[in-house]
């Protein structure tokens, strides 16, 4: 076979090649439209779900910041509420020292005094039904977590002789230690140097007043 001819037999294939894939169905122009509009309305189709997941979201975001201004609103009014409610059981009790105040002591001091120890029982209801207890101090062992030493005296060994100003608990929570006189070991010559510790403390207590 000349060269001429291997040419043109090479040529001849290509064509008939070429003609094999024209006639393949998957790339006519009919197949290829179809697919593309297939494939445009797919992307449609996502574009219209991907908005309308959108506009959900934006929906919820709303619905749950309008929920947290309510709530936020709620828990103001309530915490509103139980303020007011304490208030007024303490607007109580001080309208019972005004009136013990106006009353004149000297005519009846012992009706004067009794009035005098029921408002101190009505602080102390107020303040169980706030949750606030006093810290046991006196002839209990030292706690710095509760009690603060203000002076120390002879007398047992780390031992809280004496209180100088009421500390209180509410709950678990210190809300003002104890004032103590605390022992520093040794016994006691006389119940005078207690009572000048004592006395000391009480003069530093009113000096940070």
């Amino acid at each position: 076979m000349s060269a001429m001819d291997a040419g043109q037999s090479q040529e001849g294939g290509a064509e008939a090649d070429g003609e094999a894939l024209g006639d393949l169905p998957g790339l006519s122009d009919g197949v290829l439209a179809a697919e593309v509009e297939e494939l445009r309305g797919e992307l449609e189709r996502t574009r219209a779900a991907s908005e309308e997941r959108l506009a959900d979201w934006k929906r919820a975001r709303a619905d749950y910041e309008n929920l947290k201004r309510r709530s936020s609103a709620e828990v103001s009014e309530r915490s509103a509420q139980a303020t007011g409610a304490l208030l007024l059981e303490l607007l109580s009790v001080i309208d019972n020292f005004e009136r013990a105040f106006e009353t004149d002591r000297q005519d009846d001091p012992e009706a004067w005094a009794e009035g005098i120890l029921l408002i101190r029982k009505d602080l102390g209801h107020f303040l169980d039904r706030l949750g606030v207890q006093p810290i046991a101090a006196e002839g209990h062992a030292f706690d710095p977590n509760y009690h603060e030493a203000v002076s120390q005296g002879p007398g047992p060994d780390n031992e809280v002789l004496a209180q100088v100003r009421k500390g209180y608990l509410l709950g678990a929570r210190v809300l003002r230690p104890a004032l103590v006189v605390v022992g520093q070991g040794g016994a006691a010559s006389g119940s005078g140097d207690s009572a000048s510790a004592i006395g000391d403390a009480h003069d530093n207590d009113n000096d940070t007043v």
